[in-house]
């Protein structure tokens, strides 16, 4: 059942048809229904030997918490900035509760460390929070010890390679000899398969959208978004 309930949680994640707040009820009860299964038991329930696993109840993990700043550009337009903040909600609602962990049946029953994710979204400019802000909150108020900053950019241009990187390093350096902090920068979004999925869903909804006379999509139609994908003609 357990495995059921995660399987769609993924999979609900992964349909970019779903309105913002169908997406936001739907998981939260299915997350509720996997807490309230998995609270029964003291550990963990073993799912397949030697597999990454996501659980809700730590037990007795050795448990990692890692704080991730999603980071874009910023805009003075306030709608193109809470994209990014719903974005940061999203994620937290996937895994901002979840431990993943390998199960070890042959080391009496062990469990190894597993991750538990804080997620706070900063702008690189032109908005707040900034980087700074954002590492302020995870460092002071939700006590994490290792940073990764997740760029929410396509392409590894000027800002991901130089900009990004600086704004990070003033950062972390507010915090030298105070605490005993790790910090990076990952990769950013860039040529991951799952963007081909994602364009062709967002080409065939608009597409299908005009093809009914129905307007504009979800994601277009929002009375904040300033775009359209209403077909024209020349």
């Amino acid at each position: 059942f357990i495995r059921y309930r995660l399987m769609t949680m993924t999979m609900t994640m992964m349909t970019l048809n779903s309105s913002k707040n169908n997406f936001s009820s739907s998981f939260t009860r299915s997350l509720s229904s996997l807490k309230s299964s998995s609270s029964s038991s003291k550990k963990p329930q073993q799912r397949e030997r030697g597999r990454l696993r996501i659980v809700v109840n730590s037990g007795d993990f050795n448990e990692e918490k890692v704080g991730i700043v999603l980071v874009d550009h910023g805009s003075r337009a306030k709608s193109s900035n809470e994209q990014l903040e719903r974005f940061a909600e999203m994620f937290e609602m996937m895994y901002g509760s979840t431990i993943g962990g390998d199960y070890n049946s042959d080391d009496n029953n062990s469990y190894s460390k597993g991750r538990k994710y804080e997620v706070a979204p900063a702008h690189m400019e032109l908005a707040s929070p900034s980087i700074a802000d954002a590492f302020r909150e995870l460092i002071e108020t939700k006590n994490c010890r290792k940073i990764v900053v997740a760029p929410f950019f396509l392409s590894p241009g000027r800002h991901v390679k130089e900009d990004i990187p600086r704004l990070v390093e003033e950062a972390a350096e507010e915090y030298r000899g105070k605490y005993e902090l790790e910090y990076m920068v990952a990769a950013p979004i860039a040529l991951h398969p799952l963007m081909t999925t994602i364009i062709h869903e967002r080409v065939e909804k608009c597409l299908e959208v005009n093809e009914k006379g129905a307007g504009e999509c979800d994601v277009c139609g929002r009375k904040d978004a300033g775009i359209s994908c209403k077909m024209k003609r020349v």
